[in-house]
């Protein structure tokens, strides 16, 4: 399985976010190609990168953020599982908390996003396009556009990546989330340290006997 990896974005790359995808891409045995999107807004760069994966000969389309960092064994751990749309797990800073980027829907028009992810894989509703392997079989039953910024009749802003997710859901394609890819996401700091530092700090430590 030959796979399109891609960077939509309208800034710059994280260096360690390129330095990733080109290690990815040399190590995945199947054969692999990189190419950058650079526009505005997200939903169009996106819409770009698709036409440009449907007019390659590659069977998957690996999305990556600007700013996220995939281990270099994705890949293997995505694939193994054998679904059409796999995500990834990088944390998230939404309304000034820390939460992971794979939710459940909620009642009416919300997302509930997990604060932890366990170990195994699992179906969710949504996953944050940073780290998120499509078939391309998923965007050639799809209309165009597959992404786009829209607004619910509630007056609610509704994001490219969940515009995405709930069309593909209407096919009855859900996504699957592998929590063993778990990825950095740089913003002032790494994301993923917090988190990691988060949990140690809940964890009960061993404390030294009395004398």
């Amino acid at each position: 399985m030959s796979i399109f990896v891609c960077i939509p974005t309208a800034r710059d790359i994280d260096s360690r976010t390129t330095e990733a995808a080109f290690r990815i891409c040399t190590n995945h045995s199947g054969g692999a190609e990189f190419r950058t999107v650079q526009a505005s807004p997200a939903d169009y760069a996106r819409n770009l990168g698709v036409d440009l994966f449907l007019e390659s000969p590659h069977s998957h389309m690996f999305f990556i953020d600007s700013d996220v960092v995939p281990p270099d064994n994705c890949l293997d751990l995505m694939l193994a599982v054998n679904r059409p749309i796999v995500c990834g797990i990088y944390p998230l800073l939404l309304r000034s908390t820390i939460c992971m980027s794979v939710a459940k829907r909620g009642p009416g028009n919300t997302y509930d996003f997990f604060a932890n992810c366990g170990n195994e894989p699992f179906e969710v509703d949504a996953g944050g396009m940073g780290c998120c392997l499509i078939e391309r079989s998923v965007f050639e039953r799809l209309d165009r556009p597959w992404f786009c910024f829209s607004q619910r009749s509630d007056g609610t802003l509704f994001g490219e990546d969940l515009h995405f997710f709930e069309k593909a859901a209407e096919l009855g394609v859900r996504p699957l989330a592998v929590p063993q890819v778990q990825c950095s996401h740089f913003r002032v700091v790494d994301l993923l340290d917090v988190v990691r530092a988060v949990s140690r700090a809940k964890t009960p430590q061993l404390q030294p006997l009395g004398v």
